[in-house]
């Protein structure tokens, strides 16, 4: 019924010839060039994530600008949910599977993230491509789409050996025209313009003194802080979960004096993030018993690392939580 709509249009517009070709070519064109490559995103008010707006068009912006940045932040402040969120809301032409996710460790090395030799059943090596190489080489090949590699624990891996010699290359003003050669395949290789690389780091465990100046100047570093008794932490914690004002109250108050404890005691860089008390709705079937397990089995435990040699503290903080920690 199409090719009979496009032909009687053809004719009546007076153009000839073979109205089948014609159509074909009309199709290849428009999926080409004209189809919608991905359904148009429904704008976010980013309720769910609890830093204000305009600190997220902060964030959109440098990393746009940079192509690469570091979320620093203390333990529990939603690193990675806060970027997923953020890229899904706020980028479009995402590519299919356009979004990768790897996690930094002490042995994670070179081989595993650009290219590497690798033993073979019979007794040979052949080179593999590790996940960094994957996601330049679909970029590369899709220009017209974006694509995030989201690397958690960033500071815990050596970031100069991982990077090897592509340490120049993520630069965002050496995207696209500069190139390196590859130690194993000695191919010509560029990180492109449409990949953008997000690194997470925890402040609490004082690795960034470990990531050499280099290394430093190619990411922009951008901070999250605790979001307790901010606007839309409470709202979460009232729309999304249930809870009544007089728990919003304990859980705010009670982890405002806590953490204005460690910051004048350690600093700020091993405060509690809000994340320890996001949860579904629907598992809060007491909120005494969910708050007491909380405090007893997540946040003790870390404040008693925190202050391992100092018992006087952590008495001081557990008198802070009163009966949640009895």
């Amino acid at each position: 019924m199409m090719n009979i709509q496009l032909q009687q249009f053809l004719d009546d517009i007076g153009i000839e010839g073979n109205h089948i070709k014609i159509s074909k070519a009309i199709w290849a064109f428009y999926d080409e060039f004209l189809k919608e490559r991905k359904p148009v995103k429904v704008e976010s008010d980013f309720n769910n994530i609890f830093i204000e707006n305009e600190y997220i068009k902060e964030i959109v912006n440098v990393l746009k600008r940079k192509k690469a940045i570091i979320l620093r932040g203390v333990p529990g402040v939603g690193k990675t949910f806060v970027i997923n969120d953020i890229i899904s809301n706020s980028f479009d032409n995402i590519g299919e599977n356009g979004m990768q996710m790897i996690q930094f460790h002490q042995s994670y090395a070179y081989e595993e993230f650009v290219e590497g030799l690798r033993p073979q059943m019979n007794g040979g090596y052949d080179i593999e491509k590790g996940i960094f190489y994957e996601i330049c080489d679909t970029a590369k090949d899709n220009p017209d789409l974006n694509y995030f590699l989201i690397i958690d624990e960033i500071n815990r891996g050596n970031m100069s050996k991982i990077f090897g010699e592509l340490l120049m290359l993520i630069e965002n003003d050496k995207r696209d025209d500069y190139s390196v050669t590859l130690p194993y395949s000695k191919e010509e290789f560029i990180v492109p313009g449409n990949l953008y690389i997000i690194g997470t780091m925890n402040t609490a465990d004082r690795s960034l003194s470990l990531v050499d100046y280099a290394m430093r100047r190619r990411f922009s570093f951008m901070t999250l802080e605790p979001a307790f008794d901010t606007e839309k932490f409470n709202a979460y914690l009232k729309n999304n979960m249930g809870l009544k004002s007089g728990e919003i109250s304990l859980i705010n108050r009670t982890m405002v004096e806590v953490n204005n404890l460690i910051v004048d005691r350690l600093g700020k860089d091993f405060q509690i993030g809000h994340s320890y008390f996001i949860a579904d709705k629907e598992t809060i079937t007491n909120f005494t018993t969910w708050f007491h397990e909380i405090v007893k089995y997540e946040i003790m435990p870390m404040i008693e690392e925190y202050f391992f040699d100092d018992s006087s503290t952590v008495e001081e903080i557990a008198t802070l939580f009163g009966e949640a920690y009895a």
